[in-house]
């Protein structure tokens, strides 16, 4: 009877290991989706932060950015 009793108990503790490996695969694929999402993000903001200070801070260089000097509409 003892025997038979471990049995079970070991049946269960490797059916909660099963269980615990299973969640602990879905949290890591959900965390490997997230470091894709985030290092897509921060290209996206780096490539942005490149056009801005390479393409557009010259030519807003080139507008007054004082709002005495424009116009009144």
């Amino acid at each position: 009877m003892r025997l038979l009793r471990e049995i079970g108990e070991l049946q269960e503790s490797i059916d909660q290991l099963i269980q615990q490996l299973n969640n602990t695969q879905i949290i890591h694929q959900d965390l490997l989706n997230n470091k894709s999402r985030l290092e897509m993000d921060l290209s996206i903001k780096t490539n942005s932060i490149y056009i801005d200070r390479e393409k557009c801070l010259g030519l807003r260089k080139t507008f007054p950015m004082n709002p005495s000097l424009i116009a009144p509409v």
